[in-house]
């Protein structure tokens, strides 16, 4: 028990590394590749691997039928949803004002989990929770210089809905973790999603052409978000939930921004506040928190 409990927390902490690789890969991919593109176009080279993946384990490359609605949910909320309106809502909003929104990630997907069946975690893990939270909006509001009063209200609304429908996607992808591979799952989801995000991208990379040929640093960060952050992320993600419960592994996700933070700081010398650093450590309490909570 004790060591499927640890396996899991190490399969946690690698979905966050790589997840927080994401936005790194995004900052090479940008110098040639569109946010569009980026961002849904990753789909495409995804596809592929997940219709190898789904041949060399024998399985159908649709869901069944009974299991269709819960994909349908990973691959609207994740898949489509979450991408087509960040790629187009950070041009209203500035990156600092969405990392606020984000840190709200965590503690609506335990709720979620709650609402579709898990055990209830009890009154402390939502104080610890609600903890973790408010110092991971701190930790965004000190990275950013902007006044978190600025932007477009509507886009505002927009980036939440984003966030709630990839916290939902998460979910209902994760209850059929126990029934199916979490290598299927995906790839059913990402199958599903690749015609509107192809056209999507095409329509953009069409309107927009290409100045000349990506860079070999800009094919790597394409590569990188469609094949680790689009695939490898989740069947990391859902193999942790499968050994620590899925309200426990959504708390490791406050951790995210302060591996970002760090890759931050070594690869490009970033300049970080102090005030920045007491809220990353309130972070890292509150999910330590978190997880030594034990279920009644």
């Amino acid at each position: 028990m004790k060591q499927t409990k640890l396996t899991g927390y190490l399969l946690g902490v690698a979905g966050m590394l790589m997840l927080s690789l994401t936005l790194i890969a995004l900052k090479f991919g940008l110098e040639s590749f569109s946010p569009i593109v980026m961002s849904l176009g990753r789909v495409i080279p995804a596809s592929i691997v997940a219709v190898i993946a789904l041949r060399t384990m024998r399985a159908r490359l649709l869901p069944p039928k009974e299991d269709l609605v819960r994909v349908l949910g990973l691959t609207i909320g994740v898949v489509i949803a979450f991408p087509v309106i960040t790629s187009y809502g950070l041009e209203h909003i500035t990156p600092g004002q969405a990392g606020v929104l984000g840190a709200l990630g965590p503690i609506i997907t335990a709720a979620l989990s709650v609402l579709y069946g898990h055990k209830h975690p009890g009154r402390i893990f939502w104080i610890a929770s609600s903890l973790g939270t408010l110092s991971a909006i701190g930790f965004a509001l000190t990275r950013s210089a902007d006044d978190p009063g600025d932007g477009d209200l509507l886009w505002y609304g927009l980036m939440l809905l984003a966030v709630v429908l990839w916290c939902w996607g998460q979910v209902t992808g994760g209850t059929l973790t126990g029934k199916h591979h979490s290598i299927q799952i995906l790839a059913w989801a990402i199958l599903l999603g690749t015609p509107i995000n192809a056209v999507i991208a095409g329509v953009d990379l069409w309107l927009n052409p290409l100045a000349e040929w990506p860079t070999v640093s800009a094919w790597f960060g394409f590569l990188y978000v469609a094949l680790v952050s689009m695939f490898l992320v989740f069947f990391v993600w859902y193999a942790a939930m499968d050994r620590i419960g899925m309200v426990k592994t959504s708390q490791l996700q406050l951790v995210q921004p302060i591996i970002t933070l760090v890759l931050s700081i070594w690869l490009f010398g970033e300049q970080v506040a102090p005030s920045t650093w007491v809220f990353a450590v309130l972070i890292m309490a509150a999910v330590a928190w978190t997880q030594s909570i034990r279920r009644r």
